[in-house]
């Protein structure tokens, strides 16, 4: 190809690049917002997604085949420094890697979160933290129960506590008792990165490691998951150093190997065990069979069995102290807080739901794992493992086994950052990628075709086009946390002390607000009150006779109450007694 040629397709590739810009200028742009009901897409959002697959992808990829030349010179040096790399170089290396990504984990909450939930979901799984870390399971319920936000926390018997599962709560009850905070959540995230290289080199090589870490990183469901503090952060990271574990397992074949295994997968399961099992079954069931022709499987079961047995009867511990049975929280039918979605939610066997959970949540979230993943270019990576890889046939089997799950339960799942129920489905898809990636390459060298244009195309579409679609919406991340900034800076006052603000419902104050609601949000609850009530500031449901009662409840407290002035401004009223 001659420099000409090159020049020429460099321009189309910017223009096409510059177009995905241009749509900005359309009636909707795109403008990505959050509003129910789940499956709900913006205007703007579609134009985004449009924009990325017909205009920024190609414009990339023409990009790339312009400089692939330079492009994989680059590559090829670093790739044979990094085969050169001695056992301790490597480990400092993966060390490196990892904190890479808990410093992009840390920046992007701060920066693109402002260092809030993005989910109620967050709010309600610290408070369980909360408990945990004041040494208890459950804390008696305060009275006037109807004034403290408590969606989706766990109350009976007069006692309240986390309703989520375990494995998540133990992290945050790590948060508190550290003084971390999402640093703890950013770790998980670098813990995930490792475990990503680690599969990498087992499997490919020291330059397998390096390109599983990119190809991870480069996936909008990934980097934007980890800006978070949802526990799928957990149970992917969990996910990621299991399956590094058995694919050591499965070369050494010792019990000890397989218990790491079974406790990095135990330990996932503590905080998403449908997902995990889902997509471990399939390795997990082929590889016992492959044990038994082996005459092996004592040694894998028993290792695998003893391995999960710690968090499994932890989570039955923490179950029967909590509701007073094996069900987890999560299941118990005994929850005196309504769950806002319960009348909606149906059985597993509902025949008459077939077609809705059919479209609405198999199809809804098969489409945005790929988008969300690495796009089409990422969907041809991940088809090409499955095709030549048996090891990516037996992981995509999981993957298929996830998605089956969505046809027997109606939580369809919000796609803020991803197809936020299928965030683990990240790890299996990139390791089918990595070998998909390192498959085709080979086929084609050892055929003598030229590889550049294509290594240049990869490159620039995945890191680029998919680059853009990240920080796009991560930038949408932002502006919706833009509102609870400004409503928790006047309620966090620093000039309030042992003070309680009583407000009407979160999802009512900032729905008023004409620019919060077309930018909109899933948070609809004000944050959880620390179990003991010991919030500097406590945020209160506002009602008849619900300030009297509080007063005799904490006297000592000074109690105000949230109001819109004349000009439309959030600010406190201070209320004296009486």
């Amino acid at each position: 190809m001659t420099t000409r040629h090159r020049v020429g397709l460099l321009l189309c590739g910017v223009t096409l690049y510059g177009c995905f810009f241009g749509l900005t200028q359309t009636a909707p742009g795109m403008f990505v917002s959050f509003q129910p009901p789940w499956t709900q897409v913006s205007p703007g959002e579609a134009y985004l997604w449009l924009g990325t697959l017909l205009l920024a992808l190609p414009g990339a990829c023409l990009m790339g085949v312009a400089l692939a030349p330079w492009m994989v010179r680059a590559l090829a040096a670093v790739s044979a420094r990094v085969e050169r790399m001695t056992p301790t170089e490597q480990r400092m290396g993966a060390v490196m890697g990892a904190c890479l990504a808990f410093g992009l984990a840390r920046v992007g909450h701060a920066f693109f979160l402002r260092d809030f939930p993005f989910t109620d979901d967050e709010w309600a799984a610290r408070f369980g933290g909360q408990v945990l870390a004041l040494g208890k399971v459950a804390l008696p319920r305060p009275a006037q129960v109807a004034a403290f936000p408590d969606l989706f926390l766990y109350g009976h018997g007069g006692q309240w506590a986390g309703l989520d599962w375990l494995g998540v709560q133990l992290a945050w009850a790590t948060a508190e008792l550290t003084g971390l905070g999402p640093a703890v959540f950013a770790l998980a995230a670098a813990l995930g990165v490792l475990g990503v290289m680690g599969w990498g080199a087992r499997r490919h090589g020291p330059t397998g490691a390096l390109l599983a870490a990119a190809l991870y990183l480069a996936s909008p469901m990934v980097e934007l998951l980890s800006f978070t503090t949802h526990a799928h952060v957990l149970s992917r990271a969990g996910l990621a150093l299991g399956l590094w574990a058995f694919v050591v397992a499965m070369d050494k074949r010792t019990g000890r190997a397989w218990f790491w295994t079974g406790l990095a997968l135990g330990g996932a399961a503590m905080t998403r065990p449908f997902e995990i099992v889902a997509l471990t079954a399939p390795l997990i069931i082929t590889e016992v069979v492959s044990a038994v022709r082996r005459k092996e499987a004592g040694r894998m079961v028993g290792g695998l069995a003893l391995g999960l047995a710690i968090p499994l009867v932890a989570t039955v511990i923490h179950a029967v102290v909590v509701t007073g049975g094996i069900i987890p929280p999560r299941l118990a039918s005994n929850n005196e807080v309504i769950h806002p979605y319960l009348s909606y939610f149906k059985g597993v066997w509902s025949p008459e739901r077939f077609w809705e959970r059919f479209g609405a949540n198999f199809s809804y979230n098969l489409v945005m794992l790929a988008l969300w993943f690495l796009g089409p270019v990422g969907l041809l990576l991940v088809a090409s493992g499955w095709v030549l890889d048996p090891l990516s046939r037996r992981l995509g089997w999981g993957v298929v086994a996830s998605l089956a799950v969505a046809l027997i339960h109606d939580d369809h799942g919000l796609h803020m950052v991803g197809p936020i129920h299928y965030s683990d489905a990240a790890v299996p898809l990139t390791f089918m990628a990595v070998a998909g990636t390192v498959k085709v390459l080979a086929l084609l060298r050892e055929r003598a075709l030229p590889t550049t244009a294509l290594v240049g195309a990869l490159c620039l579409s995945l890191f680029l086009a998919m680059g853009t679609f990240t920080v796009w919406n991560g930038l949408a991340l932002r502006r919706q946390a833009e509102i609870h900034e400004q409503l928790y800076s006047v309620v966090d006052d620093p000039a309030l002390e042992d003070a309680v603000v009583l407000a009407p419902k979160y999802g009512q104050v900032w729905l008023s607000f004409p620019r919060f609601k077309q930018q909109g949000s899933f948070v609809f609850e004000w944050r959880r009150p620390r179990p003991d009530l010991s919030d500097r500031v406590l945020v209160v449901h506002d009602g008849p006779g619900v300030e009297a009662a509080l007063r005799a409840l904490m006297p000592e407290r000074r109690f105000y109450r949230l109001r819109r002035d004349a000009a439309g401004q959030v600010g406190l009223t201070a209320l004296t007694p009486g």
